[in-house]
């Protein structure tokens, strides 16, 4: 069965055979119903091609989450799928904003930590709660990033995926 172009769906997108909601053509299942599904890459519409790197799409983009932004930019530089690309966008903005989060952080907790008689106590104990909730968070938003790309979904963090929806580095 060949799949006919649909003028309200982008280049990337497909309807699901079994529920007829939109997913991403290299998704292996549908994220709606979970049916299982043969991945169609969106450059060439065949199920068995390549990305860029030589990974199937759904693989690189869940790699390009692997060492944040470091990857990310490995995946953004060798990459030409729009999919695999959009994730590695993605990945840099968010291992940005993550390490100016934990610097603003470092900063505050340093400054309350000089405050006269128990600043230095305040900001141990404060600091203690806020990095496990804050190192706990990066790794559930890591986690579920890499899987949803894997799963071949598109998800847009708040913020950060619209800003990398508008964001073209080439």
């Amino acid at each position: 069965m060949t799949e006919q172009p649909d003028p309200n769906l982008a280049d990337n997108e497909r309807l699901c055979p079994e529920c007829a909601k939109i997913i991403n053509k290299g998704a292996v299942m549908c994220v709606h119903c979970g049916a299982p599904l043969t991945p169609i890459t969106p450059a060439t519409g065949s199920p068995t091609a390549k990305s860029g790197s030589g990974i199937d799409p759904n693989v690189a983009a869940a790699l390009s989450y692997l060492f944040t932004w470091v990857t990310g930019i490995i995946f953004l530089l060798v990459e030409k799928d729009d999919y695999v690309r959009f994730h590695a966008k993605q990945t840099i903005a968010f291992g940005v904003a993550t390490c100016a989060i934990w610097i603003g952080l470092s900063v505050f907790f340093a400054v309350v930590a000089f405050l006269p008689i128990i600043g230095g106590i305040i900001a141990g104990l404060l600091a203690a709660l806020v990095w496990f909730f804050f190192g706990v968070g990066f790794l559930i938003i890591w986690i579920v990033l890499m899987v949803k790309a894997y799963q071949g979904q598109r998800y847009n963090l708040p913020i950060i995926g619209d800003f990398v929806k508008n964001w073209n580095p080439r």
